[in-house]
């Protein structure tokens, strides 16, 4: 199962619009949502320095150093289009999971790019389906793409996969 979580409202109204009810769709804080993997989207050097990927490696001390690693295992860049599947070492089963996404290389505009669809492709390609998974919007704070055109490329790559139960 996934569930798109935001706390941007227009974020989960643009879902709401391209998703219908196929996948749900909430409000709130990602923290609050109960799931095995949370979606971090970054950057492709694992960079964890802003934003929801900050909030993350606070939450989750030494995801980061792991994320790191197992970019440099892989030769020092991970593209987006790719993943990383990283555990939090929770006690408690929630969020065992980081599902680390590179949206952009760098904190760049990538608001002309396909790179929310590319980001979302790994999403559904790279999450075991057992698991349940909580993604936030992709590329639409430091990324700069508009939430309809975010909901959109999530929507299509979510279409093109056959979905995901």
């Amino acid at each position: 199962m996934i569930l798109l979580c935001d706390t941007n409202v227009e974020m989960v109204g643009a879902w709401w619009e391209c998703f219908g009810d196929e996948v749900p769709a909430i409000q709130t804080d990602v923290f609050k949502c109960r799931a095995s993997v949370l979606v971090a989207p970054g950057n492709s050097v694992g960079l964890m320095s802003g934003g929801l990927d900050l909030e993350i490696a606070k939450r989750f001390p030494g995801v980061e150093t792991l994320v790191q690693q197992g970019i440099k295992d892989r030769g020092g860049n991970l593209p987006v289009g790719k993943s990383l599947l990283v555990p939090t070492h929770t006690k408690d089963g929630v969020f065992s999971y980081v599902l680390y996404v590179p949206t952009m290389v760098l904190a760049q505009d990538v608001s002309k790019t396909d790179n929310a669809y590319l980001a979302m492709q790994a999403i559904l390609r790279d999450t075991p389906v057992e698991l349940s998974t909580v993604i936030p919007g992709l590329c639409a704070g430091v990324g700069r793409m508009s939430v309809k055109d975010v909901a959109r490329q999530m929507y299509h790559a979510y279409a093109g996969s056959g979905g995901w139960e």
